[in-house]
């Protein structure tokens, strides 16, 4: 058997930066903790049981995941203490006839030894944080302590893996340590001798210091990009040569005033035929993260979109040439169509065919193309600033010590594919909308569900309280001087989800899931008006557009 300890939540420095959840729960290369735990536990063909807190409410995609992958949840006060929580986990977990096998929620270890009993796993570290340690004196006899060392620097601690060959006798143990962890291991020890393993690389999530760390170590990336990560920069390199240069000239040539809502340029370069450049690595979260993995208060996404505000609002204040404007015009229809004609080529769509989304009725990706090109009015001066061109939630760091963003991964380039820092800044607000009402993480990070196909799709998203709360402060929010409304974010999202399509032809299912949700905002989207045609839509396509717009749905 084996037994995943999670049932009380993280401390309080975590707490305040990711929400009052269990540390199983934190989020890690997209996914939560104890997804990672559970593959590589797998092997052993166990039961595998999560200790939770009683009241912790668990979110319908964790629950779908957990009965799926026969993950059996055992609940206790979040008062417990770690000793208290395991006698009451062991109980439930009765009768026992092989070894228990027990990992801490806040620990990965990838080797874990398979056909050892009686082990608990060791590593080392150099943060000063209370752990559980050992020391042998001079008989080689093992004694468990824990608490801050009193010297020295880099040390061997307890990395967070148990196996043990009498559970009945730790299960007595826990009874007889007076709620000390260490004790009761040096009760067991004196039965049944432990000894410890080396396991190789292991990560710990439990601190503020050692959760950052260990989250940079596991990554993610698309096709198309090579991220390495080190404890002090991020080296972004790709094939795609052009895209990298741009976003490498972007941060060197913002103004300097907004350098403080990004990291440092740490250089530019090619190696091996890529180009490359280097950037600070920053120990902070994305706003991607918070939203689909954090439980964080109201008042906290308040604070984090008002920094988002300041950035935009900062952005507005520095204006480029009349020719650079005109440029902008491009990222609505002319971009969608181009994109809609790839992936329509790619996946055999037709794109004159009529869908059904959640069983309603709506156009075709063409016509949908135009009806919303037709809802966002000829960008003017006035929407016009220095654009960072993909505005998502993945792109966005917030840091909670000074209230502000940082955001990585610009554009740099302008609808004909020329390097410019400036744009239209609805595009960004747009960028934010299809993060937050769009739900466009929750697909990334595998949270929907999704059936149908030839033209009609069911698809349902996460709903939770704490997504929705952040979402209803975010469509109540001024950003950048702009509302959902005035930035015309919906119509601008819906084309972002079908201009997006082409660039997810690597993982079908999130390409279809972005397809069904593009539908999904264009049927909830309120087309009680109708608005003049926008000037920019060229000539030949005037009269689709005017045929869309009259045409009945």
């Amino acid at each position: 058997m084996i037994l995943i300890t999670s049932g009380a939540y993280v401390g309080h420095e975590l707490a305040s930066e990711i929400g009052l959840i269990p540390a199983a729960f934190l989020v890690s290369g997209n996914k939560r903790l104890y997804r990672h735990q559970a593959e590589l536990l797998k092997k052993y063909n166990e039961q595998i049981y999560l200790s939770l807190p009683n009241d912790f409410e668990i979110m319908d995609d964790d629950k779908k995941y957990l009965k799926n992958n026969n993950i059996k949840v055992i609940e206790t006060a979040p008062s417990a203490t770690l000793t208290e929580a395991l006698r009451v986990c062991l109980s439930l977990m009765l009768p026992f006839d092989e070894p228990l096998r027990i990992l801490h929620g806040d620990t990965l270890i990838w080797e874990i030894p398979q056909h050892k009993s009686d082990v608990f796993s060791v590593g080392k570290t150099g943060s000063f944080y209370s752990w559980a340690e050992y020391r042998k004196n001079e008989n080689n006899c093992i004694k468990f302590i824990e608490g801050l060392p009193n010297g020295g620097f880099a040390r061997e601690v307890l990395s967070g893996y148990f196996c043990f060959s009498n559970p009945y006798f730790l299960l007595q143990s826990l009874s007889q340590c007076n709620n000390k962890f260490s004790e009761c291991l040096n009760r067991y020890n004196e039965k049944c001798a432990l000894a410890p393993t080396e396991t190789g690389r292991w990560l710990d999530f439990g601190h503020l210091q050692t959760y950052y760390r260990s989250k940079a170590l596991m990554t993610t990336e698309r096709n198309f990009n090579s991220l390495k990560i080190t404890q002090h920069e991020v080296i972004k390199s790709g094939q795609k040569a052009q895209k990298i240069h741009a976003e490498a000239q972007w941060f060197k040539n913002i103004p300097p005033s907004l350098t403080r809502y990004t990291p440092a340029l740490l250089g530019t370069g090619e190696k091996n035929g890529f180009n490359e450049y280097k950037i600070e690595y920053l120990y902070l979260s994305t706003l991607s993260e918070l939203f689909v993995f954090g439980r964080l208060p109201v008042f906290l996404w308040e604070n984090i979109f008002e920094a988002c505000n300041e950035f935009l609002t900062a952005c507005r204040q520095y204006k480029p040439t009349s020719e650079e404007i005109t440029a902008t015009n491009g990222l609505y229809l002319d971009k969608t169509l181009t994109r809609l004609d790839r992936f329509a080529h790619e996946r055999n769509i037709q794109l004159d065919k009529d869908w059904k989304i959640n069983g309603k009725n709506v156009p075709s990706l063409n016509r949908i193309a135009h009806m919303m090109a037709a809802e966002i009015s000829k960008v003017s001066a006035s929407d016009i600033g220095v654009m960072h061109g993909d505005f998502c939630f993945s792109n966005i760091l917030y840091d909670f010590r000074h209230g502000t963003i940082k955001v990585i991964d610009p554009r740099g380039l302008n609808s004909e594919g020329q390097h410019c820092i400036f744009g239209d800044l609805r595009y960004d607000f747009a960028k934010l909308y299809h993060s937050v009402v769009g739900r466009y993480d929750f697909i990334k990070a595998d949270m929907f569900s999704l059936k149908g196909n030839n033209y009609s799709y069911q698809l349902e998203l996460p709903d939770d309280k704490f997504s929705k709360a952040a979402q209803n402060v975010f469509i109540s929010s001024v950003i950048g001087g702009k509302t959902c409304e005035s930035a015309e974010a919906a119509p601008i999202s819906i084309l972002l989800f079908l201009s997006m399509l082409p660039l997810h032809g690597d993982k079908p299912e999130h390409q279809n899931a972005l397809l069904a949700n593009g539908l999904r905002l264009f049927s909830e989207f309120d087309r009680t008006h109708k608005p003049s045609l926008p000037k920019f839509i060229t000539a030949e396509r005037q009269d689709i557009a005017t045929t869309a717009m009259t045409s009945k749905l």
